[in-house]
């Protein structure tokens, strides 16, 4: 299991839903477990691939205030500053793989 240290020494697990029970069995004092939902996760992938909360929000079939109260959770549950940042994060915590960011690159000839 993954995990790193965050800024006020505790230790952090990142949570996502195939390792959820697992991590809730292991809390213990000192250790910080970020759990997003399914649906902020969702999100996030999006998030992550350059999507626009417009864009977002017509995919899920909710409105973009939806997407703005998911992206909030996301930020404080992250303790990030703005998407990138929540990005990076999760990227860091395994929370994303490079499996969730489908990037298209496009190459001149």
């Amino acid at each position: 299991m993954h995990k790193t240290g965050n800024s006020d020494g505790c230790n952090v697990f990142p949570i996502n839903r195939d390792r959820s029970h697992m991590l809730r069995e292991g809390e213990r004092e000192g250790v910080q477990v970020i759990e997003l939902t399914h649906r902020e996760l969702e999100v996030l992938r999006w998030l992550s691939n350059g999507y626009t909360y417009t864009e977002i929000a017509s995919s899920l079939y909710v409105g973009v205030s939806t997407i703005k109260k998911h992206v909030q959770n996301i930020l404080k549950k992250l303790n990030a500053n703005n998407t990138s940042h929540a990005v990076a994060i999760s990227l860091k915590l395994g929370m994303l793989t490079s499996k969730d960011l489908k990037l298209e690159l496009e190459v001149e000839d």
